[in-house]
């Protein structure tokens, strides 16, 4: 199981592979904050990603999950203490109550995440893990990346040029 926050789903469905979340994990959940920002906000921004990640949701492989009152009460103490948005807060809070990784990327969120010990993952390192396991070819794996700068993922030149050398090394 994985948490994701916000930015990979919106990229990854941009992109047209947000089907790669399915394939590499069994279970996807998101809080109800990330659901308004991607979903909610996304209709109302009239997104060509916001139906592809709603239908996941109506399939069922994406998870929309309510924060039970502990959970509530650690985003409302991390939002007093920290600057980030209530999505990535409950994103966090989750991820730590059901022990699961979170995908984000956001660096402050992967700081504040790691403060409590849970664990992150880029969706670079996603992408990288699919060519490593096979399920992606190495093709496949660069591809992704150029889709996602493509449509709006910004990674530096240098990581972009490190992560292709990283995929044909695999």
């Amino acid at each position: 199981m994985v948490v994701a926050n916000a930015t990979p789903l919106i990229h990854l469905s941009r992109a047209g592979y947000l089907n790669l979340l399915q394939r590499c994990f069994i279970e996807i959940e998101i809080p109800k904050a990330v659901y308004h920002e991607v979903v909610t906000k996304g209709k109302e921004r009239r997104r060509a990603d916001t139906p592809i990640v709603e239908k996941a949701i109506s399939e069922g492989w994406i998870k929309v999950v309510k924060l039970d009152e502990d959970s509530l009460r650690f985003v409302e103490n991390l939002l007093r203490i920290e600057k980030i948005g209530l999505g990535e807060a409950q994103a966090i809070a989750l991820a730590l109550k059901m022990q699961a990784p979170l995908i984000t990327d956001d660096k402050v969120v992967h700081r504040f995440a790691s403060m409590y010990r849970v664990e992150t993952l880029w969706t670079t390192t996603l992408i990288l893990n699919s060519v490593n396991t096979r399920l992606l070819g190495k093709e496949e794996g660069k591809q992704v990346l150029r889709e996602l700068i493509r449509t709006g993922c910004r990674l530096k030149t240098e990581v972009y040029d490190a992560l292709l050398r990283r995929i044909d090394e695999l």
